[in-house]
């Protein structure tokens, strides 16, 4: 929230423990949703050749929308959704790989919750918020997948003991600006200023 992290996040950690931060471990919340697309739905048909398929036309932000086969009932147009493209792990190792399935090439999968490690997916594919941006990596969505680093603090670096002091360390390492959270106290009727000079 105060500060821009550098990517990856072994880049932060390994800058951190040439300041002289030890870091003693890495806790994930969730799994790394950073190679899952947002992608924009923007036209839904019946598959030529199967009942319970749909053949979706998805924006994915790179210019021409690719052709997607679902088989979720929930899929319709104008939905943000999650893709896995072609080469994308997901959270329980599945590779994917363009297939054709039943004569038609689909080039990407739209993803449940279930199949991204966020529960169990029931009731088809994850609808994700409408204000999304179609191209971006659903980990800027949702908030699985980050990282709780578990620091050691020497006993000479006593402005460490802070989520500011941490910010503002990384901030010296990295560049970027310090976005400080807001500090302005009401005053009651006698001010401030009365007591302290």
């Amino acid at each position: 929230e105060w500060v821009d992290l550098p990517e990856p996040q072994r880049a932060l950690e390994e800058r951190l423990t040439l300041a002289g931060v030890e870091i003693e471990g890495v806790d994930q919340l969730g799994p790394d949703l950073s190679d899952i697309t947002v992608g924009y739905v923007c036209q839904r048909d019946p598959h030529p050749d199967a009942d319970r398929l749909s053949l979706c036309k998805v924006d994915l932000g790179e210019g021409e929308p690719v052709d997607i086969v679902c088989g979720a009932p929930n899929v319709a147009p104008h939905q943000k959704v999650a893709v896995a493209r072609p080469g994308t792990t997901l959270p329980d190792g599945t590779r994917l790989k363009k297939t054709k399935i039943r004569g038609v090439v689909s080039q990407g999968m739209i993803c449940s919750a279930g199949e991204l490690g966020l529960g169990k997916g029931e009731g088809g594919i994850l609808v994700l918020d409408p204000k999304a941006e179609v191209g971006a990596p659903v980990s800027s969505v949702l908030s699985a997948g980050q990282a709780i680093l578990d620091i050691e603090i020497t006993p000479n670096r006593g402005d460490w003991c802070s989520m500011l002091g941490m910010a503002r360390e990384t901030r010296a390492l990295f560049g970027g600006s310090l976005r400080l959270p807001e500090c302005d106290p009401p005053e009651v009727a006698r001010p401030a200023s009365s007591d302290v000079r």
